[in-house]
Protein backbone atom coordinates (compact mmCIF):
# COMPACT_ATOMS: atom_id res chain seq x y z
CA UNK A 1 0.00 0.00 0.00
CA UNK A 2 2.48 2.38 0.74
CA UNK A 3 4.58 1.69 -2.52
CA UNK A 4 1.46 2.56 -4.19
CA UNK A 5 0.92 5.71 -2.30
CA UNK A 6 4.38 6.45 -3.08
CA UNK A 7 3.78 5.90 -6.73
CA UNK A 8 0.85 8.04 -6.74
CA UNK A 9 2.50 11.38 -5.19
CA UNK A 10 5.55 10.87 -7.51
CA UNK A 11 3.61 11.15 -10.35
CA UNK A 12 1.32 14.31 -9.16
CA UNK A 13 4.68 15.60 -7.86
CA UNK A 14 6.28 15.96 -11.14
CA UNK A 15 3.52 15.81 -13.35
CA UNK A 16 4.29 13.38 -15.24
CA UNK A 17 0.95 11.95 -15.60
CA UNK A 18 -0.61 13.55 -19.05
CA UNK A 19 3.00 13.65 -19.97
CA UNK A 20 3.74 16.75 -21.81
CA UNK A 21 0.57 18.75 -21.00
CA UNK A 22 1.15 18.21 -17.62
CA UNK A 23 4.23 19.17 -17.24
CA UNK A 24 3.84 22.88 -19.67
CA UNK A 25 1.00 23.37 -17.07
CA UNK A 26 3.00 22.64 -14.26
CA UNK A 27 5.53 25.34 -15.60
CA UNK A 28 2.77 27.91 -16.62
CA UNK A 29 1.66 27.76 -12.89
CA UNK A 30 5.27 28.02 -11.84
CA UNK A 31 5.57 31.17 -13.91
CA UNK A 32 2.35 32.53 -12.58
CA UNK A 33 3.70 32.00 -8.70
CA UNK A 34 6.83 33.57 -9.40
CA UNK A 35 5.37 36.67 -11.15
CA UNK A 36 2.78 36.81 -7.60
CA UNK A 37 5.60 37.13 -5.41
CA UNK A 38 7.22 39.57 -7.89
CA UNK A 39 4.23 42.08 -7.62
CA UNK A 40 3.46 41.25 -4.34
CA UNK A 41 6.86 42.90 -3.08
CA UNK A 42 6.23 45.61 -5.50
CA UNK A 43 2.92 46.13 -3.91
CA UNK A 44 4.18 46.02 -0.37
CA UNK A 45 7.25 48.05 -1.39
CA UNK A 46 4.14 51.10 -2.51
CA UNK A 47 2.72 50.65 0.56
CA UNK A 48 5.32 50.95 2.70
CA UNK A 49 6.42 54.54 0.72
CA UNK A 50 3.16 55.55 0.64
CA UNK A 51 2.22 55.42 4.66
CA UNK A 52 6.10 57.44 4.89
CA UNK A 53 6.84 54.22 6.91
CA UNK A 54 10.25 53.82 4.92
CA UNK A 55 11.39 56.80 2.94
CA UNK A 56 13.51 54.39 0.59
CA UNK A 57 13.12 51.30 -0.80
CA UNK A 58 15.09 48.57 2.01
CA UNK A 59 18.05 46.75 0.68
CA UNK A 60 15.69 43.23 1.19
CA UNK A 61 13.78 44.39 -1.59
CA UNK A 62 16.38 44.58 -4.29
CA UNK A 63 17.66 41.27 -2.87
CA UNK A 64 14.47 39.04 -3.38
CA UNK A 65 13.38 40.47 -6.51
CA UNK A 66 16.60 40.10 -8.02
CA UNK A 67 16.53 35.85 -6.47
CA UNK A 68 13.16 35.72 -7.55
CA UNK A 69 14.43 37.34 -11.25
CA UNK A 70 17.39 35.12 -11.29
CA UNK A 71 15.19 31.81 -10.14
CA UNK A 72 13.02 32.70 -13.11
CA UNK A 73 15.39 32.68 -15.36
CA UNK A 74 17.28 29.80 -14.65
CA UNK A 75 13.44 27.62 -15.04
CA UNK A 76 13.49 28.83 -18.43
CA UNK A 77 16.76 28.16 -19.18
CA UNK A 78 16.42 24.62 -17.76
CA UNK A 79 12.77 24.54 -19.61
CA UNK A 80 13.86 25.09 -22.35
CA UNK A 81 16.99 22.59 -22.33
CA UNK A 82 14.75 20.14 -21.60
CA UNK A 83 12.17 20.52 -24.34
CA UNK A 84 15.09 20.17 -26.43
CA UNK A 85 16.19 17.02 -25.69
CA UNK A 86 12.85 15.75 -26.84
CA UNK A 87 14.46 15.81 -30.13
CA UNK A 88 12.18 16.58 -33.35
CA UNK A 89 9.34 14.95 -34.37
CA UNK A 90 10.43 12.70 -36.96
CA UNK A 91 13.11 10.99 -34.97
Amino acid sequence: MLARLIEMVDVLHFGTFAELWSQMSYFLFGIVLSGLVLSGTYLHTKRLQRDRRVATKPASIYVSVTCTALLLLMSIVAGWIEVRSYGSAGD
